[in-house]
């Protein structure tokens, strides 16, 4: 049920009526629906646990081999736990006390999460932060794009040679040079991510409200009710424009993300040749987060409360102007490769600015991470670390 609707939706009666008993014969076995999900979120960390102590083994041994293992508990973990693997992320997006926990196994097993750190030593970070996170979210990243393009059957290739490819990415990344762009080049890409364009920061006053209202109520708290109180007029008005508030939050998002994919295009026209797109896809994606906060909130919000595909939302022509920046025969192996690429480059500049946030990272942090998983991504973990002869 998990991966049909809202966690929070699913009621004692849907439960009973899918597993083929009485609402009644629950209270057998649970005194009530609090311990029945307490006790489904002790099955998932003990499941969680053992993928941690399993990841722990491969924790510091950079080669292919451990790689390809690393890759192949996700896989495997997947298809012996169903769902899980998305309660993981959605758990992560919305429950302050379960992350506690699931940063607590990691820790125990010694595997980076969120112990803290000093910013000193540039390198350590690199070991001990950037690449384990990087790992982590290249991975569920692609085991959900795959995942997804295997049960609508988008790919003609065996499972098998998916988890390879994926573990090459991380291991050999696109196969670029190290630092193909001069350091001039560069400052100069930098500074060109960091100039404004097109409109005003301002947003309309129904999305300001709306972010008023998310901020100040959490979850199943956000309500018509409330966002017309915030704008000082009557529900009726407000169905005037909308339909009902998930017409609201659609339209709110589709219009931040016409403009974060205009901004980008922008950006994108002034590279000279893949390297520089892919720089300035990066680059350009970690300033307008950390400038615009109000695109990772919303879309938080979107996902929590399951409120449609994006197909729904994001015209398709969007993201087409991302895609044009890349060449024609640009492939990562698998599924529709700009797509998969242009959604794993948004994901990793906001979970890497979440770890900024989170340190208190001062602000030469955004050039030093953009730095660091640039390297990742064009050259992978082999050609930027240390490796250790090891299998």
């Amino acid at each position: 049920m998990y991966r049909k609707m809202l966690f929070k939706e699913v009621s004692l009666s849907d439960i009973a009526r899918s597993s083929e008993i009485t609402k009644t014969a629950i209270f057998r076995h649970f005194k009530n629906k609090a311990e029945l999900f307490s006790t489904m979120n002790e099955r998932f960390f003990a499941a969680f646990e053992v993928l941690a102590e399993k990841i722990a083994k491969e924790n510091g041994k950079h080669t292919f081999a451990a790689t390809y293992r690393s890759v192949d508990y996700v896989f495997e973990f997947d298809k012996d736990h169903p769902g899980y693997i998305d309660y993981y992320i959605q758990t992560l997006l919305c429950d302050e006390e379960m992350t506690a926990r699931l940063a607590e196994i990691l820790t125990l097993n010694k595997i980076p999460f969120s112990k803290e750190n000093s910013f000193d030593d540039k390198e350590k970070w690199v070991h001990e932060r950037i690449l384990p996170l990087y790992i982590e979210i290249t991975i569920l990243n692609f085991w959900a794009e795959v995942t997804r393009a295997l049960e609508k059957n988008e790919m003609a290739e065996g499972e098998t040679d998916f988890r390879t490819q994926i573990a090459k990415i991380i291991y050999e990344g696109l196969g670029k040079k190290k630092n193909p762009i001069s350091s001039e080049r560069r400052k100069e890409l930098n500074a060109l991510c960091k100039v404004k364009f097109g409109k005003n920061e301002k947003a309309d006053r129904f999305f300001e409200a709306f972010l008023k209202v998310i901020q100040k109520n959490p979850g199943k708290n956000v309500t018509v009710e409330k966002i017309t109180n915030e704008l000082g007029i009557a529900k009726s008005s407000m169905y005037a424009f909308f339909q009902d508030k998930t017409d609201y939050v659609k339209n709110m998002l589709r219009q931040e993300i016409e403009f974060f994919a205009e901004v980008l295009q922008e950006k994108c026209a002034f590279a000279e040749n893949i390297d520089e797109v892919i720089y300035v896809l990066l680059c350009g994606e970690v300033n307008y987060f950390s400038e615009h906060p109000q695109l990772v909130l919303m879309h938080t919000f979107f996902t929590y409360h399951d409120m449609g595909t994006y197909d729904e939302v994001i015209d398709k022509s969007v993201f087409s102007f991302l895609q044009e920046a890349l060449p024609s025969d640009f492939s990562l192996g698998f599924g529709n490769a700009k797509s998969i690429f242009i959604k794993w480059i948004s994901v990793l500049a906001i979970t890497f600015l979440f770890m900024g946030k989170k340190h208190d990272l001062p602000p030469e942090w955004h050039d030093f991470f953009v730095s660091a998983v640039y390297e990742f991504i064009e050259c992978g973990a082999k050609s930027c670390i240390k490796l250790e002869e090891v299998e």
